[in-house]
Order: structure tokens, then sequence, then C-alpha cells
């Protein structure tokens, strides 16, 4: 009885979004979501660390889609509040975004892109913030017309300061990440 397994959350995501070519190939877009989300953990948690709650999100963003070679930008913010049932976990968060799709041959597609967030947890005890900043390269390789061969890599720093003398150590990080995949469109 080392490990034992079962259902973590449970999270339904639903929003709408409006979009407009504000200039000939410039498009300017808005969207919004409400996601309410259940941790099934919360039932041993106590009522401070509960998780469970909704979470509302506005984003805006501006975006080239000329499909030039080279130049191809998007800029993009977002808000983020997770109003959580219990207070460690309740967070505002804001992000800023700026990337760049390259499109280097007829069947590949290569994206470079940057996030940088700023989190704060306001009610925590002695409040916490973190700073994390994400570089990120997205590739598509189109086989065929329906088979495409995806890579993404990132890489995300997070610093957190504030709140307990141990912040820093418990929730400052630098992670690397790679994931491939094969979508096929019917």
């Amino acid at each position: 009885d080392r490990f034992v397994f079962g259902p973590f959350s449970a999270m339904f995501s639903g929003g709408g979004y409006i979009r407009f070519e504000f200039a000939k190939k410039w498009v300017m877009g808005y969207e919004g979501a409400v996601e309410p989300v259940r941790f099934f953990l919360d039932q041993v948690a106590t009522s401070d660390s509960y998780r469970s709650g909704i979470g509302y999100m506005v984003k805006t963003y501006f975006q080239n889609e000329a499909g030039r070679r080279w130049w191809n930008p998007r800029l993009g913010g977002r808000i983020y509040y997770n109003n959580t049932l219990g207070t460690e976990f309740r967070y505002v968060s804001a992000t800023g975004e700026l990337s760049n799709a390259f499109h280097i041959l007829a069947a590949l597609d290569v994206t470079l892109g940057t996030e940088v967030t700023y989190w704060r947890y306001p009610v925590k005890t002695g409040g916490r913030t973190d700073i994390m900043v994400l570089v990120m390269a997205n590739s598509l390789y189109k086989i065929t017309k329906k088979l495409s061969v995806l890579l993404n890599f990132d890489i995300t720093s997070n610093n957190a300061t504030g709140g307990a003398t141990d912040v820093a150590t418990t929730f400052s990080y630098l992670r690397y990440n790679i994931m491939g995949g094969v979508s096929y469109s019917f």
C-alpha cells in the first residue's frame, strides 16, 4: 500500500470569444471563461487548504494572420482569478505573451514565444508572489494533408518570494519540458 491511486480533480471550462479583423490580416480577439473545479482530496484537507472553487479568465490578443514566411507575430495578455473555497491556494495572475509563427517550409511551421506571469497569493500567510517566465518552441510537420507530427519544447523558471521563510525553496523551480505527438484529421 505504498501508493494509492485515485481521482485527483475534475474541471469544466466554458466560455466564449469574439475576434475581428481591425486591419488587413490583423486580428484582435477577446476570450472569457468560467472554470469550476473539484479536487477530490479536499475531503481530507483542512478548510484553508481546499482547492475546489471557480476560476475566471479573461484574455485579449493581437495577431497577424498574413501567413508570411517569417513574420506572423502575436501579442496577448490574460488575467486569471482562482477563487478557491480555501484561502491557501486562492490567487490572481496576470500574463503577457509574445510569439511569432514561422512558415519555414510548405509542410513545416515553427512558433517561438515567451510568456511572463505574475502570481499573487494575497490571503496566504505573509503573502506570496511568483514570477514565472516561460520560453517555448513548437513545431508542426505535415506528413500528409491529414497526418502531422508535433514537437514542443519549453523551459519554465518560477521565482517565488514572500510568505513563510521556505517559500523560495519550496515553490521556486526550473523545469524543462519536451512533448511529441501525432495528429490525424478526419
